[in-house]
């Protein structure tokens, strides 16, 4: 297996990384339109107070139905996570799945060169090489094991950009001061547990590394080369969603195979008005961003600029967050406030599959029966529309999902589809441990492995630093913040490096890390506050945002801060402001004493 090798004397941080890489494609957005309420007080901030007799649904009914279709998936879901086949580059039967088709390889002599600083890839580590550029540091090495930087939302995937060289690198040896890898969610796809993949005779691949040389077409359409080919496509998640349309004009029979129907709401793009554009004036980007997240994460803002799907749905169903995570009466009455807003928002998701689809068998079986933000929100003009196709077979599982691949296709419900094309929209690991999802093994003070650190789950401050693992700063969701735009935090946490990175400049620091006492009782916190969501991701059907249906300890310290992103933004601001380096065990260049700064003090 390629790898690359880190080595630091100073920190003693050993990193060894597989090459892959893989393009996702983010969400469209959409406006409102269709459906009208039932509630006329979910046109307001605040959730309805509505009661049972006041809908035009029976909420137990609901509650059973939604009971009934969690359990289907959990009874053939006993594995969780491990339910799914990571996949491997040095594997000689699936390593090809994640082989990147879109660019060429050239094999050169491993590097090894002293650097202050090492930023191990991805998105996130662009943004914090800017921010340390801005800071006046320069000395820095980025790795990136995409073909280009940005890793896996890397632009230019066309055929015209396929010149582009990347190495296959055995072994890259580079000692640093700084140690700064990106463990962004969602970069390294998985395959689905069903037995047989290995046996199937026609072209297959993974939504993620498109094969345009097979489909013909490029990232804006046009599979051509898919015309008198009869397709399937196991998945109907984010990806399928988008995918489905494209194939539907192409092939010749197309089958979609899916355990559980996603949520598909009205996206309604429209072109960008050049007098809005005009009006913009200087720095309206930030402006859009904060507002788009305060809105997002149940704040008030009297006029919405971004007023997508993502608004609309936060802003009728997202009850504040209790002030005092311990308290359970808070919990449970904020859960029953909020269960009316979900049910009626979703009957107007199932409304809208009844008015689009025309065979009422096939509306039926899409029509999703869980909690808005059990799964991942889809927001399409196209994808419901797609099962009028004569072309287009769904092959619902009731939640068992198929039971085999054989030589010619696919086996579900007892029987053989035969298909020249299978396509895996099976997404990406998130639950799984470090060294299998990064990708890499990191190896701390005294010898001790990340992994072994993290078995039970994360333990950081502030989910960027970890005790035992000086200078190895992690740009992550788990222990920090989640919102619906990823990159609001992801270039906060980068002007967070850029300051502690620099103030270890200033004040002639040779190594920091959290106290044992600063760490512990941030992770505590995390949990604190993942017993309000406990009771409503036991209640969910499976998927990467509840561990797969199986909730654990793990699982709660691995959450993203419960407070919100605005709480924990505001807290790191603070941090920064405060000028301390309040948490923190230091030693400095100029002896071997350590010191420590605490909630209480120096």
């Amino acid at each position: 297996m390629a790898q690359v090798e880190v080595v630091s004397s100073s920190l003693g941080v050993v990193l060894q990384q597989a090459n892959e890489h893989l393009l996702f494609t983010p969400l469209p957005t959409f406006k409102e339109v269709g459906v009208p309420s039932t509630l006329s007080s979910l046109q307001n901030d605040e959730p309805s107070g509505a009661t049972s007799q006041d809908l035009r649904f029976d909420p137990s009914a609901l509650k059973a139905r939604y009971d009934l279709e969690r359990d289907k998936r959990l009874a053939a879901n006993l594995d969780g996570v491990d339910q799914y086949k990571s996949i491997k580059d040095s594997d000689p039967v699936f390593g090809h799945y994640i082989n990147d088709p879109y660019v060429k390889r050239k094999e050169r002599s491993p590097v090894s060169e002293r650097v202050e600083t090492l930023i191990v890839g991805g998105y996130g580590g662009q943004l914090v090489a800017v921010r340390l550029l801005e800071a006046g540091v320069t000395d820095i090495r980025m790795v990136e094991k995409g073909g280009d930087f940005g890793g896996t939302w890397l632009c230019g995937t066309q055929k015209t950009m396929s010149g582009l060289l990347t190495a296959t690198v055995a072994t890259l040896s580079k000692h640093a001061s700084l140690s700064l890898p990106q463990d962004e969610p969602l970069h390294r796809p998985k395959l689905p547990g069903i037995p047989g993949i290995e046996k199937f005779m026609g072209h297959s691949f993974h939504s993620s590394r498109w094969d345009y040389d097979y489909t013909g077409g490029n990232s804006t359409g046009d599979l051509h080369k898919l015309a008198g080919k009869r397709v399937g496509i196991i998945g109907t998640g984010a990806t399928s969603v988008q995918i489905v349309p494209h194939l539907a004009n192409h092939a010749q029979q197309l089958y979609v195979f899916q355990r559980t129907p996603s949520s598909i709401d009205v996206r309604g793009n429209k072109m960008t008005d050049t007098g809005w554009v005009k009006s913009l004036g200087d720095h309206w980007q930030k402006r859009r961003m904060d507002n788009f997240n305060i809105i997002v994460n149940g704040g008030h803002q009297d006029v919405d600029l971004v007023a997508d799907g993502w608004t609309d749905i936060i802003r009728k169903l997202l009850v504040r967050r209790p002030n005092d995570p311990s308290n359970p009466e808070s919990a449970e009455g904020m859960a029953k406030k909020r269960q009316l807003c979900e049910y009626e928002k979703m009957e107007q998701i199932r409304a809208r599959v009844d008015s689009i689809v025309q065979n009422p068998a096939t509306a039926a079986k899409l029509k999703p029966y869980y909690n808005q933000f059990c799964k991942r929100p889809c927001f399409h003009d196209e994808y419901l529309q797609s099962f009028n196709s004569p072309i287009v077979q769904l092959v619902d599982t009731d939640g068992k999902g198929a039971q085999g691949i054989s030589e010619r296709g696919v086996i579900a419900n007892g029987k053989e589809y035969e298909i020249g094309c299978l396509i895996y929209a099976t997404g990406f690991e998130l639950a799984t441990d470090w060294p299998q999802r990064s990708g890499f093994e990191v190896t701390g003070q005294d010898g001790i492995l990340l992994s072994k650190k993290w078995k039970d789950g994360a333990s950081t401050l502030h989910g960027w630093t970890t005790r035992g693992f000086p200078n190895f700063f992690i740009v992550q969701i788990l222990q920090a913040a989640l919102t619906p735009h990823f990159m609001h935090v992801t270039a906060d946490q980068a002007i967070h490096f850029a300051y502690v990175i620099n103030e270890t400049k200033k004040r002639n620091i040779r190594t920091l890390q959290p106290t044992y006492e600063a760490e512990d009782q941030w992770v505590q916190t995390i949990v604190a506050f993942s017993k309000i969501r406990e009771s409503f991701q036991k209640e969910c059907t499976p998927g990467y945002y509840n561990n797969e249906g199986i909730p654990t300890l793990k699982l709660s310290r691995n959450s993203s801060y419960g407070g919100g992103p605005l709480k924990f933004l505001q807290i790191m601001e603070e941090w920064r402001a405060k000028g301390d380096l309040d948490g923190l065990d230091i030693e400095h260049f100029e002896s071997n004493r350590h010191y420590y700064v605490s909630p209480s003090g120096v």
